[in-house]
């Protein structure tokens, strides 16, 4: 059940008993009213579970608790790979007119950045009508905290700069190898 903002009790009972969920919409909205939650609906989309409860129904539309898509993004990936990804995804809202690199890191709210490697790895789970924007800030942000962590708990006398570098030092040294133990020895060269 796809739920969007603003949407009425009224109208979604409708719906329900359209597609022979309910038989009495009345009923539902009656329940609600007298639990008092009838105004508490919230957006989003619902997995609808038989033999639920009109009471279950109402709880579960205003918990909040919507069905969570995901995306992965894939460590190694290229920036242009990652956005493939992105574009293709069939949930995600797409508002970005511009897929070019210095356009969506202005779109995001980091312009000037490169944004190669600037967005962590890993799956993210997320609710339909989630733009793209926000999608990508929340990535972008994750790999930030991640960097500030790893920067705060490196060796004083490493010769790095700043987060950034090490995360371009942690590129180079992940594309010479995939033997783990190997990895120490090669960002010793570098």
């Amino acid at each position: 059940l796809l739920v969007e903002p603003g949407r009425t009790l009224k109208s979604i009972s409708a719906e329900l008993t359209e597609q022979q969920v309910l038989e009495k919409p009345v009923y539902l909205r009656l329940l609600a009213r007298y639990l008092e939650l009838d105004s508490r609906i919230k957006a989003g989309e619902f997995q609808l579970q038989p033999g639920m409860t009109p009471e279950q129904l109402l709880h579960q539309l205003t918990d909040g608790k919507v069905i969570q898509h995901d995306l992965t993004l894939i460590e190694g990936e290229t920036f242009k790979e990652m956005m493939q990804r992105v574009i293709k995804d069939p949930v995600l809202v797409h508002t970005l007119e511009e897929f070019e690199s210095e356009a969506l890191m202005r779109a995001i709210g980091y312009p000037g950045l490169h944004p190669e490697g600037r967005f962590m790895p890993e799956t993210y789970y997320f609710p339909r009508g989630t733009t793209d924007v926000e999608f990508l800030r929340r990535a972008y942000l994750d790999m930030e905290s991640f960097l500030q962590r790893s920067w705060q708990d490196r060796d004083a006398d490493l010769p790095l700069k700043s987060p950034y570098e090490a995360l371009i030092l942690a590129s180079i040294v992940e594309k010479e190898t995939g033997v783990a133990e190997e990895r120490p020895r090669i960002a010793g060269v570098f």
